[in-house]
């Protein structure tokens, strides 16, 4: 009886924890990027400031894509001309969160002033 107790405590807290990391995946609304940084970790990471944002994940301003995805030079390359030109940009938040609070990002918009 005890080791069943303790097997029913034990799913119950990872089945809250799962259910804790979960995030929304969505596009957030026009924003303008403040920051850009590449790293030797594999992702980039991106900061702005955006109205709205679907990811529930703990930084709302810091974003991330992996080097490794198919076009992730291709948003690297959108993102950098934004920051350059100050134009706003929307940004697809699949749903990830990275442990330091960053959302995972597949896709990037960038749109006329």
């Amino acid at each position: 009886m005890v080791r069943f107790f303790f097997k029913a405590i034990i799913f119950i807290s990872l089945s809250a924890a799962s259910f804790v990391a979960r995030a929304q995946s969505g596009w957030t609304a026009k924003g303008n990027l403040t920051h850009m940084q590449a790293t030797t970790s594999g992702k980039m990471i991106v900061n702005g400031e955006f109205k709205e944002n679907p990811s529930d994940c703990k930084n709302s301003k810091a974003f991330y894509i992996d080097y490794d995805i198919d076009g992730a030079n291709h948003i690297f390359q959108l993102l950098l001309k934004a920051i350059a030109s100050d134009k706003p940009v929307k940004l697809y938040v699949t749903g990830k969160c990275e442990l330091n609070g960053q959302s995972e990002i597949s896709s990037a918009s960038i749109s006329a002033k």
